[in-house]
């Protein structure tokens, strides 16, 4: 039986495929926050970053360089961003 969630978890992971259209990223940010999603991830394996949103405006771009954190949404998480795309 296969069962799901009514509503919107508070961090949406979001992985475009080659096909996906900025507009259409844009489109999904904003029905994730209207939902009430309070933080989106948007990984980006070409530029191996990962875009960071808390609103559908605004990004902080982290690099693979650094670590990701979950903010106050996943206290206490941390992940290099590299360790995403190994």
């Amino acid at each position: 039986m296969n069962r799901y969630v009514d509503g919107v978890p508070d961090l949406c992971v979001e992985i475009p495929s080659d096909t996906n259209s900025r507009s259409d990223i844009r489109e999904k940010l904003g029905e994730y926050f209207a939902g009430g999603a309070k933080l989106v991830w948007v990984v980006d394996p070409d530029d191996r970053s990962v875009k960071v949103y808390r609103d559908a405006a605004n990004a902080r771009v982290v690099k693979e360089d650094a670590a990701l954190d979950g903010g106050d949404v996943l206290p206490g998480f941390s992940c290099p961003v590299s360790k995403f795309f190994n």
